[in-house]
């Protein structure tokens, strides 16, 4: 099971190629696992493409950051 603890928002970027935008996010994650409580530092890209009026993520990539 997966529980949040705290979730920060840090840098943002959205940027718009016709009817296609990408973004581009970090974020900080506190959550629980079972039993173990994880803290990473996440960068999130998703594509999104408008399909029957409303945007749709088509593609995605999640990875922690290593500093």
């Amino acid at each position: 099971m997966l529980k949040s603890s705290n979730i920060e928002i840090g840098e943002q970027v959205i940027k718009l190629l016709g009817d296609v935008a990408v973004t581009s996010t970090k974020a900080f994650l506190q959550v629980t696992v079972g039993e173990e409580e994880i803290n990473h530092e996440m960068s999130y890209s998703r594509i999104w493409k408008e399909q029957n009026g409303s945007l749709q993520v088509v593609a995605g990539h999640c990875s922690t950051v290593v500093s």
